[in-house]
């Protein structure tokens, strides 16, 4: 039966198909997703008019084909399948395979468009026994967009459900709550490199960093520009000289550009050295001879004349928009216009070194701790392990991104979650910033949790008032949608996270080091433990 009337609906309400269906297959599995309300329902209809998918076919119980809903079911493709029969479904939909060579099947692979923790095994066993291949159609409703995925056959069912969750667990379903939106550890499984090209192939247009910024207003870049500037600044680095395994070093305020230097300097397969914005001309000289860096990126700094001053000779000076440069340094743009259009990320070992961290430690000048692509790898398998990730976390970058806490929490977090990343204009800008982000995942310093007790009681003394008022206080700080809440770098007051936790904001205190990417101890929910740092990861 074909809906006339539901053509073109979609893009007359805003939605937009990103890829082309495989027509040409004469047969496969069609599945959809996430599937979480009747509304799902009415859209598919709508895909069905607009992509001309009239001969595909789907389930329904064999109870329902009474007259005259039975008709009705059977003139929009539906099949009648007794689950209490001997011979089952999965043999069932297979014989239809056989015996008709353009058979099409279209299911959903939850099963049910309640709250699930995995997918089905249907979808993947009639494409199995059928022999068929699986196509996989998401249904974005938050940003109203179909998508179609490369067509792909059966192997295992744990291969399977990562593949369709890795296309299908970053969308927003009509419900969001009840959608398959959960991080797995796999998703480690690939550099951050290789998550960058692989975000920016999947979700192009997805945003991804959001700076305010006092001239230009705003700065944001999707996932697939951050790949693409990325990559020019790669490129530039490539037409400078520089050589897989070469450093260079960056230093600046957090920003949108600080972020894109790093992941360029991988994509170059150079070895990126950040330093924190506040340390003296003569430590910065010190840092930049000991590690050979040939490449200084200034980046968003109040004065940035004592690195120039500082700089060793034969470092080029890079300067991120925005920065005036001296002389003798290069623009961003420059940069960018050294390079080659088709340039292309020189593949990377994950054994090989991807940065070196300079840390204080106890005496003396800062150590380097140096970690490869491989090591970003095990300690972010060993956060998703832990902790119930979901797609599309928002986070708001303001601790130094020189530290290990933000290069694992903002920066890899923010790539492999597909996420988006906020940040803050200036320091007396920090509450508006944060309110304006509400992130997801939030961490501060105790002296940061200090000061919003002391502002919190200082307006309201109450402790009672304090309890009512929680919804509207987690909302003026920010937190209100925030899932995830840290404390870390120093020991925290146990009233202080006793007063919090009774606004609702249950603060779990982390403990790492630079040495292991800050993996070390965390309070998991349900077993945090007051005045603590808590429990090893596994593995540690």
């Amino acid at each position: 039966m074909k809906l006339p009337f539901l053509k073109g609906r979609l893009s007359r309400k805003g939605w937009e198909y990103r890829d082309s269906f495989p027509h040409h297959l004469p047969q496969y599995v069609l599945i959809a997703g996430p599937h979480t309300s009747w509304r799902d329902f009415f859209v598919a209809l709508c895909i069905r008019e607009d992509l001309g998918l009239h001969d595909i076919k789907f389930l329904a119980k064999h109870s329902l084909f009474w007259w005259p809903l039975g008709g009705i079911l059977r003139a929009f493709g539906a099949i009648p399948v007794n689950r209490s029969s001997s011979h089952g479904v999965v043999d069932q939909m297979a014989e239809h395979f056989s015996k008709n060579p353009n058979f099409k099947l279209g299911l959903s692979p939850e099963g049910t468009r309640s709250k699930v923790n995995g997918l089905k095994s249907g979808y993947r066993n009639i494409a199995e026994k059928a022999g068929v291949p699986i196509v996989t159609l998401g249904m974005d409703f938050g940003r109203k967009v179909i998508s179609v995925a490369q067509p792909f056959s059966a192997t295992t069912q744990a291969q399977d459900d990562a593949h369709v969750l890795e296309i299908l667990g970053p969308l927003e379903g009509a419900k969001p709550e009840l959608g398959l939106q959960h991080v797995t550890p796999d998703r480690a499984q690939r550099t951050l490199p290789e998550q960058l090209a692989w975000n920016a192939s999947r979700f192009p247009n997805r945003r991804f960093l959001d700076e305010p910024h006092a001239e230009a207003g705003h700065i944001r870049f999707t996932h697939g520009e951050v790949f693409s500037e990325a990559k020019a600044f790669a490129s530039g680095l490539v037409a400078l000289g520089i050589q897989p395994g070469d450093k260079v070093a960056i230093i600046g305020k957090n920003s949108a550009h600080w972020l894109i230097a790093d992941y360029g300097c991988a994509l170059a397969g150079a070895v990126s050295v950040p330093m924190y914005p506040t340390i003296d001309g003569e430590t910065a000289q010190k840092i930049l001879e000991h590690s050979e860096s040939k490449v200084l990126v200034i980046g968003k700094l109040d004065d940035a004349s004592v690195y120039i001053q500082h700089c060793p000779a034969g470092v080029q000076r890079v300067f991120i928009p925005y920065m005036q440069p001296d002389a003798s340094g290069l623009t961003w743009e420059a940069l960018k216009a050294k390079g080659r259009p088709d340039f292309e990320p020189i593949p990377m070992d994950p054994e090989v070194l991807m940065t070196i961290i300079y840390t204080s430690g106890t005496t003396g000048m800062p150590k380097g701790v140096m970690h490869n692509f491989a090591n970003f790898q095990a300690a972010f398998r060993m956060i998703l392990e832990q902790f119930n990730f979901l797609h599309q976390e928002v986070f708001i970058s303001y601790l130094p991104l020189s530290h290990v806490a933000e290069r694992m929490i903002i920066s890899a977090a923010g790539v492999y979650l597909t996420g988006r990343i906020h940040f803050v204009q200036a320091l007396d800008t920090f509450a508006q910033n944060l309110e304006a982000a509400q992130p997801t995942v939030f961490m501060a310093v105790p002296r940061i949790w200090e000061k919003f007790g002391e502002t919190i009681h200082a307006k309201i003394p109450a402790a009672f008032l304090r309890q009512l008022l929680a919804p509207i206080l987690r909302k003026k700080l920010g937190l209100s949608r925030a899932r995830l809440v840290l404390s870390g770098a120093a020991p925290i007051r146990a009233s202080l996270l006793e007063d919090f936790s009774k606004m609702g904001i249950a603060i779990q205190e982390v403990y790492g080091m630079t040495e292991n990417l800050g993996i070390s101890t965390v309070n998991f929910r349900g077993k945090v433990k007051i005045g603590t740092v808590g429990q090893a990861f596994s593995g540690v």
